[in-house]
Formats: structure tokens, sequence, C-alpha cells
């Protein structure tokens, strides 16, 4: 059954595609990948419930939350713990 990968590419940003099997059972469909949230060197989680929700690491530990059934600026949220009065960033 198909699956999707999502990675990072140095100077290219994030990329995701869908892969099925081949049907030899020797190797995997060759796919044209899209653009994906985040950016070089991003990592990404897939909310196991929802696959439209994508988890992501931006430069400098930033993390973010993305919903891929809405355009990017109405889907993409800022998730960074509050920093308080006194305390260190992350």
């Amino acid at each position: 059954s198909p699956f999707r990968v999502y990675g990072s590419m140095q100077d290219h940003g994030s990329f995701r595609g869908v892969v099925t099997r081949d049907p030899s059972g020797k190797g995997f469909r060759a796919v044209e990948f899209e653009g994906a949230p985040g950016g070089e060197g991003s990592n990404h989680a897939i909310d196991p419930t929802n696959p439209y929700i994508v988890y992501w690491a931006g430069f400098y530990g930033h993390l973010f939350r993305s919903d891929l059934s809405k355009s990017e600026d109405d889907g993409r949220k800022y998730i960074m713990p509050k920093v308080f009065e006194n305390e260190t960033r992350l």
C-alpha cells in the first residue's frame, strides 16, 4: 500500500512524495516529489492519526505544526513553548 515519504536537502528545502512498491516486489516506483513544509535540514513528524498534520523543525530549533488541508498561511502554526521572563530560550 502507498505511504508518504518526507525529507530535506541542503540548499533545496523540504519535499514529500507518495511511494508505492513496484508490482515486481523488487523496489519502489519512481515518483516526482513536491514541496513540503520546512526547509533545508528540517526534521518532519507526521501525525499518525491525520496525515495532513505535519510537525517540523526549522532553523535554530524553531518548531511548527502545518495542516496541509489548509493554505500555507492558514495551516502553519508556530508551536515553540513560551519563554518566561528571566528564562533562557531553548
